[in-house]
């Protein structure tokens, strides 16, 4: 029984930080296709996207395109006075959260959840601040394949494990981000 509740607590945690630490993806001049991608507000200022949260019971079909006014890399689509929109997330405010049973939820999300362009990261069913049990899914968008030109762009490489999906050892490589470089995993 604490095994299993300390590999839960663990699984939890460890989707929590993995969410809330992926890295920026491309911005591409905002095309408005709700993939994550989107930027700016046609002032010259760019919002790379980290990713997209969507809670249940919305979807990028529910919520439609990411508006160029969500300024936050990681906007989320939730149920707010009754139907789905998106919202910048406050990174300021202070958030509980409490692993649920899955039977909690209910149905389960998969990668019909995200946009098209997006990769699905997964899906977690929790409390957040003593709400309901409710699925959030992350999608996140692809990986840039664009070197950094400047070979130190990104600065000293952070001492971390890079473990893939498929569970081989990944690495870290400089990538242009956007209008910056930044370092990002070889692998999903």
């Amino acid at each position: 029984m604490t095994i299993k509740l300390l590999g839960s607590s663990l699984f939890g945690l460890l989707f929590v930080a993995a969410c809330s630490s992926t890295t920026p993806a491309p911005s591409p001049s905002g095309n408005g296709n709700g993939n994550g991608n989107d930027t700016g507000n046609g002032d010259g200022t760019e919002t790379a996207r980290s990713g997209l949260t969507f809670v249940a019971p919305c979807t990028a079909s529910a919520c439609g395109e990411v508006p160029p006014s969500t300024s936050a890399p990681k906007p989320e689509c939730s149920n707010a006075a009754g139907a789905c929109g998106w919202a910048d997330p406050d990174p300021n405010a202070s958030v509980s959260y409490r692993q649920c049973e899955e039977k909690e939820c209910g149905a389960k999300p998969d990668e019909s959840v995200c946009p098209s362009g997006t990769t699905f990261k997964g899906a977690a069913c929790g409390s957040e601040n003593d709400g309901p049990c409710v699925w959030r899914s992350a999608c996140a968008p692809p990986r840039s394949t664009t070197p950094c030109p400047d070979a130190d762009g990104c600065g000293p490489m952070p001492m971390i494990g890079v473990i893939c999906a498929d569970g081989s050892n990944g690495e870290l490589e400089c990538m242009k981000v956007g209008n910056k470089c930044e370092y990002q995993r070889t692998c999903d």
